[in-house]
């Protein structure tokens, strides 16, 4: 798969440690801010932090997955992103010293490597290096949310869901022996979740683009045989370029 997609004024650009600001620092800086950081896990279901609290840590994804969610107030809810191994979180109030912005809980069986406040703010005065690296995640977390945003304010429910896979797609997807590419382990409830939908219309909607030949559906596996293709297709919708994270062994975000 290309790392970038030219489809008219919008490229579609993977970028590793988008959501990893540690993994942004010189391997020096990188050492010291392991070297302060406490390793804790979590079980399935177990909430790390929710929406409102104040933020005292930084958090490393070492093993498992972590769900990042919010709710509006009749209870709907809103999946944000699952974050992978190696992606970092929490940082946001470490930087403006403002609430949790959202709610994260495990998935399955989770370890962290934990950057308690105060050693946080020693390290960020010691090294410019951290300032800029948070700086370059935080400009790539925001592509990532401008472009969601004007999605959903401009798009239709089918074309969102498009975008979305395509999204999925470069940041997990696997190739078969015919050279399609394959979404594997995202159900329809999470689709819906993640584009503010509900099952049903997500489900109807991608049998519209199973309709028209530009993907194959099965049990929590989705088949698009020309991913650049479906890129290109659905890439020129808006000129908003889409900035998706790049992981090496799977995982998925939103």
């Amino acid at each position: 798969m290309t790392g970038a997609i030219p489809s008219g004024g919008e490229s579609l650009e993977k970028i590793p440690g988008l959501h990893s600001w540690i993994s942004l620092l010189p391997d020096k800086v990188r050492d010291e801010v392991l070297r302060n950081m406490h390793p804790k896990t979590f079980r399935d279901g177990q909430r790390i932090y929710a929406v409102g609290e104040t933020g005292r840590d930084s958090y490393l994804l070492v093993r498992g997955q972590v769900r990042v969610t919010n709710h509006a107030f009749e209870g709907k809810e809103l999946l944000v992103m699952v974050l992978q191994p190696g992606d970092c979180f929490g940082d946001h109030s470490m930087v403006d010293h403002l609430p949790r912005l959202s709610t994260t809980t495990a998935i399955g069986d989770v370890e962290l490597l934990v950057l308690h406040r105060p050693d946080f703010e020693r390290l960020y005065a010691e090294h410019g290096d951290i300032a800029r690296s948070l700086v370059r995640v935080i400009c790539y977390r925001y592509r990532l949310v401008y472009s969601t945003a004007l999605d959903a304010a401009l798009l239709s429910l089918q074309q969102r869901v498009a975008r979305q896979l395509v999204r999925l797609a470069y940041s997990f997807g696997k190739a078969d022996a015919n050279g399609a590419t394959l979404v594997e382990g995202v159900s329809h409830e999470e689709l819906a979740q993640i584009v503010g939908a509900t099952r049903q219309t997500v489900s109807k909607a991608l049998k519209d683009l199973q309709g028209t030949g530009a993907l194959t559906l099965s049990y929590r596996r989705i088949t698009i045989p020309d991913l650049e293709r479906f890129a290109k297709d659905h890439g020129t919708l808006i000129d908003s370029g889409l900035a998706v994270p790049s992981y090496g062994n799977g995982g998925y975000a939103g």
